[in-house]
């Protein structure tokens, strides 16, 4: 008697372990996910931020068509030399900020 009660706890222990590990897992892939996502809009954004018009600093370029839930927001900030100027890009998820990038752009 007292092994199978014994046997029904470790197991039981172990069961709660288990699912208490696959539940992280599936949290940390979400922001796993998120972050990626995040990623390849920064990526695209800069990239089309370089195609427009240089635009004197401070401003905000225009910026990619995004899916919801995500957003996507690029603003220009000047340098000490007249003709580059610092992206700052941030992507929201929900209205909460999940990245942010910085790259520069020059005025050519």
């Amino acid at each position: 008697m007292l092994e199978s009660i014994t046997a029904v706890a470790v197991l039981g222990i172990a069961g709660v372990a288990l699912i208490s590990a696959l539940a992280t897992a599936v949290m940390t892939s979400g922001t796993v996910n998120d972050r990626v996502e995040a990623a390849q809009i920064v990526s695209r954004q800069i990239e089309y931020a370089k195609t427009l018009a240089y635009q004197a600093a401070p401003s905000e370029y225009d910026t990619v068509e995004v899916q919801q839930p995500y957003s996507v927001t690029c603003q220009a900030a000047s340098l000490a030399e007249g003709n580059q100027q610092k992206l700052l890009v941030t992507v929201y998820k929900n209205g909460q900020s999940i990245l942010t990038a910085e790259d520069y752009k020059v005025n050519r």
